[in-house]
């Protein structure tokens, strides 16, 4: 008799062991829980800020109440931003990427000098954004494919003058969506 309440003493201790065992366990699994949401909510701020700061105007990171913290990045190429932020709670980390993509453009398309003598030249500069291929036209007449990017490319107004050349350049994405900039330079003759 006495063996038998020891023995079921022993599985009643080793019941109520494995119970507060299993209870911290699920202790532990909420606060992680709990600072894993911490942690994302964190980076969805972090994302949140980075692209505020890059496209309305640069502020200060935010500080979060609930003593969870992010570190966020930026990068950009051609136009297209890629935003990466790390958020932490606790022993919790969790990551967020988010990428903009910037849509097919022409910037800056300028001509250097801007008026040209007859029979003189210009160098037409431009940059273009996610587009896989560039024309330009002098007066409506194709000149040729050319860079993508461009610092300097040499044209020669024809004509006499006094008149001007109009050049349009025409830039396309492989989908087929293009857009067209263009530029009139004045010819004038010499003084």
């Amino acid at each position: 008799m006495i063996l038998s309440v020891m023995m079921l003493g022993g599985v009643l201790i080793s019941i109520g062991v494995i119970a507060g065992v299993l209870v911290t366990y699920q202790i532990r699994q909420a606060n992680d829980v709990e600072d894993s949401a911490k942690a994302f909510f964190a980076a969805d701020t972090g994302i949140e800020w980075q692209t505020y700061d890059i496209y309305v105007a640069s502020v200060p990171p935010p500080e979060l109440a609930n003593g969870a913290s992010f570190i966020a990045s930026s990068s950009l190429s051609n136009g297209n931003v890629v935003i990466r932020v790390q958020g932490f709670s606790g022993d919790a980390v969790r990551a967020l990427d988010s990428g903009f993509i910037a849509p097919l453009s022409i910037q800056n398309f300028t001509a250097t000098p801007p008026t040209v003598l007859e029979g003189g030249s210009t160098n037409l500069s431009w940059n273009s954004v996610n587009a896989s291929n560039c024309i330009l036209f002098e007066n409506g007449a194709i000149i040729g494919e050319v860079p993508l990017v461009s610092a300097g490319y040499a044209v020669f107004p024809p004509g006499a003058a006094p008149g001007s050349a109009l050049y349009e350049l025409t830039c396309s994405e492989t989908s087929g969506a293009s857009v067209t900039s263009s530029i009139t330079v004045p010819i004038t003759f010499p003084a």
